[in-house]
């Protein structure tokens, strides 16, 4: 049987806020190159992108734009298999991947494949053939990693934009940032009456930044807001993923962001999993030479898992090499936190994430840099999250006093005295 004209889209999403640039951007790029890959973390939003092309191009494809989610695809199963029944093809071969680009060589159409990052690799072999053989059948993937196809068009997906500066913030200004935006919409959607007010504006700034601007932590976060309040949901996020739970309906990973995460964290390899978690220590971004220090690791091993954790997308970098810095969205953060702890090495690793911040410190010091200069407000602001990190660690236990007061007279030498004073009553 073949493929009838049309599309089976699941419905979309009437108030796609601030994404219009990178929808428009994929759209383009779908038409011009034939296989484009939404990569991003979980919640990001790549489905709902990739959902939106779908809908502008329903019509440009003589025989239709097909959605095909693999959230529900079993291992047994053959990706042939799966993406012909979707679009309506009985595939009577022994070769179905075969069988499969066969009927599609004269045939024009958008394959959107959804949830990939668990089978990628059978999607990659098969849709290998499918380029090869039907060039005029356009895919475009949502993915947590890349398919790593030739000519594989990669886009990132980045969270809903956030303020740089929360504080001082009116609702009017608040507005135009699309994360806070996103947060007030579904706060409506269950609290009729919740209109954003000044005095609100920064407490909302903060949540939705501390949520790194991701969509799905956003939602999950905005429909507590009738149980807490603003301030309250605020105070609540200090608390890791309790607060971003709670949906009902959708896929169970889509539930929660802790699910989400548990799906992603699913996919790695044990040294990918327990140097990501090794790593969640570092509160701000950190470089290659950072993990080494800190933990002592081999250079190769490192270099070669952070970059499958970057193609996993749950690092982000900035740069490429040993000059590279990293640095782990919030919400991974926090789970990586949990996980650490539930495996019983998180006192060595924060006692080594508190002494490679001791040593960081006690080297700028021994410099004998002048503290006002800007090579040392660089420095501050880089080591700061990791300092305030590691003095609440070091806080929290007594047997390491020694430590505590030398990391604290380490940090006294290099900020100023009434900046420490302040940074020290903040957390001490």
């Amino acid at each position: 049987m073949g493929a009838e004209i049309g599309h089976n889209l699941p419905a979309g999403i009437t108030n796609l806020l601030g994404r219009d640039e990178f929808v428009d951007l994929i759209h383009g790029e779908v038409q011009r190159v034939r296989l484009v890959s939404i990569l991003g973390p979980g919640g990001i939003g790549k489905s709902t992108v990739a959902l939106a092309v779908a809908e502008r191009v329903v019509d440009t494809y003589a025989d239709g734009v097909w959605w095909i989610d693999f959230a529900s695809y079993k291992a047994s199963a053959d990706v042939a298999h799966f993406i012909a029944d979707t679009i309506g093809f009985v595939i009577q071969s022994a070769d179905a991947g075969a069988a499969l680009s066969r009927f599609l060589r004269k045939r024009e159409m958008l394959l959107v494949l959804d949830n990939c990052e668990h089978v990628a690799d059978a999607i990659a072999a098969c849709i290998r053939q499918i380029l090869d053989k039907a060039s005029r059948v356009h895919l475009l993937a949502a993915s947590r990693i890349s398919l790593r196809v030739e000519n594989e068009c990669v886009h990132f997906l980045n969270g809903l934009a956030t303020p740089t500066d929360c504080y001082g913030l009116s609702a009017e200004a608040a507005l135009g940032f699309p994360a806070i935006e996103l947060f007030v919409d579904r706060a409506r959607a269950r609290v009729d009456s919740f209109a954003l007010t000044d005095a609100d504006a920064a407490a909302v700034a903060i949540i939705c930044t501390k949520l790194d601007g991701i969509p799905l932590a956003i939602e999950l976060a905005a429909i507590k807001l009738h149980v807490f309040g603003v301030s309250g949901l605020q105070r609540q996020m200090g608390d890791g993923l309790r607060i971003l739970g709670g949906r009902r309906a959708g896929l169970e990973r889509h539930r929660s962001m802790a699910a989400t995460l548990d799906w992603s964290f699913s996919l790695l390899t044990d040294p990918e999993a327990e140097l990501l978690q090794t790593i969640s220590v570092f509160a701000g971004g950190f470089g290659i030479e950072d993990a080494l220090s800190a933990f002592e690791l081999p250079v190769d091993s490192v270099i070669a898992v952070l970059g499958e954790l970057v193609m996993n997308s749950l690092l982000s970098t900035d740069g490429e090499g040993m000059g590279s810095r990293y640095r782990m969205l919030e919400t991974t953060r926090y789970y990586c936190l949990a996980k650490l702890a539930e495996s019983g090495r998180e006192p060595d690793v924060c006692r080594r994430h508190a002494k490679h911040v001791i040593r960081l410190l006690e080297k700028a010091s021994a410099d004998g840099g002048d503290s006002n200069t800007p090579e040392c407000s660089a420095l501050r602001k880089v080591l700061l999250p990791d300092l305030l990190a590691a003095l609440v660690w070091l806080n929290s236990t007594p047997e390491d006093n020694v430590l505590r007061v030398r990391l604290t007279s380490a940090a006294a030498a290099l900020w100023r005295a009434h900046e420490f004073t302040q940074l020290a009553t903040s957390v001490l």
